[in-house]
């Protein structure tokens, strides 16, 4: 399945958002995660941008073990460590998956807070 996704420039950080229709059992699908987050920080490299809030409005959670290998590949997608990144995770059922991975993420020295809303994400991405 497909997704959407946008791009929304702002003058101190990139608003990504991402949206699909789709089962649990596609929400597994780390290549595509891995794909959505090659171009949102091919756009962030592009624009010399560090900062970003991220909208995920993607339905289901991935495995525990996909969540972990999704936390410890984020040089395969270009993150590096100067990124500041506020996730807005709109789905409560993937929610604890998505902690996980923000945990693994931390834990590696990156600069990520997952939310379960855009208000919050957005305050905390804001804040210096």
């Amino acid at each position: 399945m497909s997704y959407d996704l946008t791009f929304q420039m702002k003058a101190d950080h990139i608003r990504v958002e991402v949206s699909e229709k789709q089962t649990p059992r596609i929400a597994k699908n780390k290549e595509k995660a891995l794909n959505v987050m090659t171009k949102m920080l091919d756009q962030c490299h592009l624009k010399g941008i560090n900062r970003i809030l991220a909208v995920w409005n993607i339905t289901g959670p991935i495995e525990t073990m996909q969540a972990y290998e999704f936390g410890t590949a984020p040089d395969k997608f270009g993150w590096r460590k100067c990124f500041k990144v506020a996730a807005a995770n709109l789905d409560k059922k993937s929610q604890e998956s998505s902690r996980f991975t923000e945990t693994v993420l931390v834990n590696r020295g990156y600069t990520v807070r997952i939310f379960d809303n855009v208000n919050d994400a957005e305050t905390w991405l804001l804040d210096n």
